[in-house]
């Protein structure tokens, strides 16, 4: 039963992408949110974040 329900939801997922391509406008909103956090931080803060992970 379980296994029926994950294999209609696996059959689903592709054709909702190519239909409503909403994987476009994900790609869109990433891309912008990238390009204003890059532009809010400065470059100097992101060296400092860098070195803190390692």
């Amino acid at each position: 039963m379980s296994e029926l329900r994950e294999v209609q939801l696996n059959r689903m997922k592709p054709s909702i992408y190519q239909t409503s391509g909403a994987l476009r406008i994900f790609e869109l909103v990433c891309a912008d949110l990238f390009r204003f956090v890059s532009t809010r931080v400065p470059p100097r803060n992101r060296a400092y974040v860098k070195s803190e992970e390692f």
